[in-house]
């Protein structure tokens, strides 16, 4: 009997040589799409990654959230520096991108005739908010979601009033474990504002280099399509945006012109970081955390030290916010993640107790960190 086998990857010439095998029915997803149609019969999802480590990581995260409490072999071909964390991240079986079918073939065959455990429980646990903190997160962010409905409603009707589109921004970050998530905010920018960052990026006032002034090319259509914050991307365009972002991590604007009015007056005041207790309740995020990085700068801190960071949950306020703020000056990067690190060594309950006491007094201040 042939393999049912679903391939999702950017590859025409592995997609056609599962075809060809004859131990596969093989059905395929061109490019990569979270909306998977697994079929009663299906053994095995074959997800070949592709683009950075973030997006990889990104991609594996998607396709596993579809298959919980299902017994299907989930595979994934990819880098070979990459194979731990493809296991970390949930894959049942993992191979190096030049590993031969045959390779494959005989691997899966022994899978599928020897099932010696459930796969559904084949899974690394995850990070885990403490008990302690998860109780004073639900607690803390429910009361303040009441309090501040009123607030949220005024808020709604003067980022309509000023400019179209919704009234929240949700962007994937990366919080404790390297788990991705929607991150909440009141919108504060103007609509099409993402399309104009590369030409904003020599105002960064972290970076101390000026960025290439190579413009992003124009998509081709048949390049391969990668996936990020807003959706699907070209590839090309993808590197070359990436080429512009090497940078230092904590990309940021002096006086950014994209931003409205009500949106400057939200940012200086914190307030558009209350939709940040919807993530709370929902446990993707704690009251007091480190800051939740974007998928492209999170990618630059995964090397020892600063992979330390990750090992404390993502926070609405944190360590390096309060000091930032107290002092009023502009932190570096550097400063910012040796602050990260030093948080996720020594948080407790009475180290999150400080930090929020001292960040009432400190919202109203003139950095928009």
């Amino acid at each position: 009997m042939a393999i049912n086998l679903q391939y999702y990857g950017p590859d025409k010439n592995i997609f056609e040589n599962f075809k060809k095998s004859v131990l596969f029915d093989v059905n395929q997803e061109f490019t990569f799409s979270t909306k998977l149609n697994l079929s009663y019969n299906t053994d095995v999802v074959v997800l070949q990654v592709w683009g950075n480590k973030s997006q990889q990581i990104f991609q594996i995260q998607e396709v596993k959230r579809k298959l919980v409490d299902v017994d299907i072999i989930f595979v994934v071909i990819g880098e070979k520096d990459n194979l731990l964390i493809y296991l970390q991240q949930g894959a049942h079986e993992v191979f190096e991108d030049t590993t031969s079918l045959q390779n494959i073939e005989r691997r899966l065959k022994f899978l599928i005739d020897h099932p010696i455990i459930e796969l559904h429980n084949n899974e690394v646990d995850e990070f885990k908010i403490p008990l302690w903190k998860r109780i004073f997160d639900i607690c803390f962010a429910g009361i303040n979601l009441i309090l501040l409905t009123p607030l949220f409603i005024l808020i709604a009707v003067l980022i309509r009033i000023e400019s179209k589109g919704p009234i929240f921004y949700a962007s994937k970050r990366v919080g404790a474990g390297y788990k991705v998530f929607n991150f909440y905010k009141f919108r504060s920018m103007y609509q099409d504002a993402d399309k104009r960052v590369q030409d904003l990026l020599k105002q960064n006032q972290y970076n101390g280099q000026e960025p290439s002034e190579k413009m992003v090319s124009p998509a081709k259509i048949n390049s391969t399509i990668l996936y990020d914050d807003n959706g699907e991307v070209n590839e090309e365009e993808f590197l070359d945006r990436k080429k512009v972002l090497e940078q230092k991590a904590f990309f940021k604007l002096n006086n950014d012109p994209r931003i409205t009015k009500v949106g400057r007056f939200i940012r200086n005041t914190s307030i558009d970081e209350l939709p940040q207790f919807i993530n709370v309740l929902k446990g993707d995020m704690s009251i007091v955390g480190n800051r939740p990085l974007p998928l492209y700068e999170a990618e630059k801190l995964t090397k020892d030290p600063w992979i330390k960071r990750y090992l404390a949950p993502a926070g609405l306020t944190g360590l390096w916010q309060v000091t930032a703020r107290a002092k009023n000056t502009t932190m570096s990067a550097e400063e910012r993640k040796m602050l990260d690190v030093t948080y996720a060594n020594n948080y407790n309950l009475w180290t999150d107790l400080v930090i929020i006491f001292k960040t009432i007094p400190a919202m109203l201040q003139h950095e928009n960190v």
